[in-house]
């Protein structure tokens, strides 16, 4: 828009966040083009001048062929009863209080994608998912479910603008239109959706991870073997920082067994650490050295990241933690009474 006195915040969709066609998206511009043309030498100081400025409808558009205002309301939008008005003029708030009308019934005629219901978005979900994927090289659902939550935020940006409310007689009201209220509410429970689908895919890619095929071993060099006595006491409390599915696994290495793959721990590296360091201690398995333990706590076990993927562990970090005195794991797994492990309080 030309004049820098209209504020961006009194315009409606004017960078059609809400991707409706283009047959009405660029009626609803045109009018408000031409209504900031009519009013760049006139004193704009705030919202209510704008909504109260008397706008010719009748006046031709410049750069079109006896295009009016009137005419894009009647013929191109849909508002026969203009005629009826027989006016030449007419507030700049009931030409916009038309066009809230406008996108109200795009909202209803639900045929739009960023402004769908949500039981038809939910619907249209997997179209609207394949049509990402095929548009955009090297990309997967999480990216297209991110970029949705980008394009909600943006949508609840711009009906934030206070040309959205209710227009009365030269002000807004601090009430939504229907459109505002309806669409809202629409967002914030797409967003809802898109939060859990996401939470979907990232449990079903860590579901892929700790499903591995642990069957077919694949030799690590060495083993470590909990000694039977305290094994079950030792599984029994650790078990609980792995997924179910891992647990068969987990009480294979703790026998001595080896696995393919490794398996995902849902604490820090250094428990791990702290805990075979106190069973090198107390004698309760059989090692070769601590730099054998960590590398094999490196070769057998993965921790999760902030974001919830897998990450290798080191074993020089590891090494690190059992021989450095100074370094004293703040949240134990275990603690050793005489011949008993007992978990950590």
């Amino acid at each position: 828009m030309d004049n820098d006195r209209i504020k961006e915040e009194w315009i409606i969709n004017n960078s059609n966040t809400f991707e409706i066609v283009k047959n009405k998206h660029m009626p609803m511009f045109a009018i408000q083009k031409e209504i900031v043309l009519q009013l760049e030498k006139q004193e704009i100081k705030a919202i209510s001048d704008f909504l109260n400025s008397k706008i010719e409808i009748k006046k031709e558009i410049l750069g079109t062929e006896h295009l009016t205002i009137e005419k894009i309301l009647i013929e191109f939008l849909g508002f026969e009863n203009i005629n009826l008005l027989k006016v030449s003029k007419m507030d700049c708030g009931l030409i916009l209080s038309y066009l809230q009308l406008t996108l109200l019934e795009e909202y209803y005629n639900c045929k739009t994608k960023n402004i769908l219901f949500l039981s038809e978005y939910k619907k249209q979900y997997k179209p609207f998912l394949n049509n990402f994927l095929n548009s955009n090289i090297d990309t997967d659902e999480e990216d297209f479910i991110n970029e949705e939550l980008k394009l909600c935020d943006a949508i609840i940006t711009e009906l934030s603008k206070p040309i959205y409310n209710k227009i009365g007689i030269g002000e807004v009201l601090d009430e939504p239109c229907e459109f505002k209220k309806h669409l809202t509410n629409s967002i914030n429970k797409r967003k809802k959706f898109l939060n859990q689908k996401l939470k979907e895919v990232n449990r079903q890619e860590y579901t892929e991870i700790i499903k591995q095929d642990y069957t077919t071993t694949q030799p690590k060099g060495f083993t470590i073997k909990v000694i039977d006595d305290v094994r079950e006491d030792l599984y029994n409390i650790i078990k609980e920082y792995f997924e179910e599915e891992q647990h068969e696994h987990l009480l294979s290495l703790l026998r001595g067994g080896e696995i393919n793959g490794k398996l995902i721990f849902k604490g820090k590296a250094n428990q791990l650490a702290d805990t075979f360091n106190k069973l090198m201690t107390g004698k309760f398995i059989t090692f070769p050295s601590k730099k054998k333990v960590a590398e094999w706590i490196a070769n057998n076990f993965q921790t999760l990241n902030k974001k919830g993927e897998a990450d290798n562990i080191k074993g020089s970090n590891i090494l690190k933690s059992m021989t450095d005195s100074e370094k004293i794991c703040a949240n134990p797994l275990i603690d050793i009474s005489g011949f008993e492990i007992k978990k950590s309080h």
